[in-house]
This record gives structure tokens, C-alpha cells and sequence, in this order.
């Protein structure tokens, strides 16, 4: 009975795989500060998808976890909070970002408003910089648990472990770093998921 949930988890994690590679690519401006960019219908469209890439991903680590909860169940229990903690303040993240922002932009009364120095990132940064740090701590154990573990790819825990640090903490990091990072997230999602779904095909 649990290989159905495991499939629909894995078609979550494949879907959110191809979705971060295809966000960073798309994504009108890396910039925080372009006030222009974020008045476009592609940002808006982005952070659409950005924010369906998030909340499936909190669908595919719920069948990661059950997949390998028997195994490293500290590290794996642990990992799986974080992650899944951090994962969901990024859906905060890309509504704030995706869709107040982009109103607050259209008017110049309101554009001071925006900005790391601006009030609405001085209210919610605090917030969104716990998001990231759980987001990063989370999967590295996470893939940690699954590279020591047998259940899952093991070597997509590496490639966890190596991304999602830089996805958890993207506004400090380049342009480039941003890409490579959500590159290699994307390629260790849809290897998870993939798994996943074979799980349910073979049983």
C-alpha cells in the first residue's frame, strides 16, 4: 500500500527537478534591487512556477523520508524536519517576492519599500534567513542520511549535499553559483524520483 504514496512522491520530485533547473534559467533578473524586472509578466510567471517547484517539493520529502525512515533514523528524521521547514518558508519567500514585490514596484511611492534595506525585507529578512539556513542544514543531513543509507541514490545525497547550501543561501551568492547549484538540485530530484517511482513499478 505505501509504493502508491512513493510513486506520487516521486512524480513530485521529478517535476520539482526539471522545475528548479528551469526557474534559474527564466528568472528575469538575478538581481534584488532591479525594480524593472520585477514589474514584467516573466517575473511574475517565474515566481508562479517557483512557488508550484516548492510545494512539490514538500510533497517528494515526505516519500523520501518514508522511503529510508528506518534507516539513520536521527540523521534522516533530522534532516527531513529541516528541510521540509526551510522548504516551506520558501513558498513565503516566492509569494512575498513574485507577487507583493512586483505591486509595491508599479508605484514609486512604494519602491522604497523594496530592497534588502528597504521595511518589508527588514520585517520578513529575519524570517526568510532562518528559511535558508534550514533549507541548507536540512539537506545536508538529509543527503548525508541517504548517502550512508541503501534506499535511495546514494550518490544524489552528495549532490544534495553539495546544492543546497547554495539554494538556501542564493541571495549571497553569484549569479553563476545560483545556476550550478540549482543544476545539480535538479539533476539529484529527479534521480530520487525516478527511484522512487521504480519502487512502484517493481512491486
Amino acid at each position: 500500500m505505501v509504493t502508491k504514496p512513493l510513486k506520487w512522491s516521486g512524480v513530485a520530485a521529478i517535476i520539482t527537478g526539471l522545475l528548479t533547473i528551469i526557474f534559474w534559467f527564466i528568472h528575469p533578473d538575478p538581481s534584488l534591487t532591479d525594480i524593472a524586472a520585477r514589474t514584467t509578466e516573466q517575473w511574475r510567471f517565474a515566481y508562479t512556477l517557483f512557488i508550484t517547484l516548492i510545494i512539490l517539493n514538500l510533497f517528494a520529502l515526505i516519500g523520501m523520508y518514508v522511503r529510508q525512515m528506518n534507516e539513520r533514523r536521527v540523521l534522516n528524521f533530522l534532516g527531513f524536519f529541516l528541510s521540509f521547514i526551510g522548504t516551506a518558508i520558501f513558498v513565503g519567500a516566492g509569494v512575498i517576492d513574485g507577487y507583493v514585490s512586483s505591486v509595491l514596484a508599479l508605484d514609486p511611492i512604494t519602491i522604497p519599500l523594496i530592497g534588502m534595506e528597504g521595511p518589508l525585507f527588514e520585517a520578513v529578512g529575519p524570517l526568510f534567513l532562518v528559511g535558508g539556513i534550514s533549507f541548507a542544514l536540512g539537506f545536508i543531513l538529509f543527503g548525508l542520511a541517504i548517502l550512508l543509507g541503501s534506499r535511495l541514490p546514494r550518490w544524489s545525497g552528495l549532490l544534495l549535499i553539495v546544492s543546497a547550501p547554495i539554494l538556501g543561501m542564493s541571495p549571497m551568492m553569484p549569479e553563476l553559483a545560483r545556476t550550478i547549484g540549482s543544476v545539480i538540485y535538479g539533476i539529484a530530484f529527479v534521480w530520487i524520483g525516478v527511484s522512487l517511482w521504480r519502487i512502484h513499478k517493481s512491486q
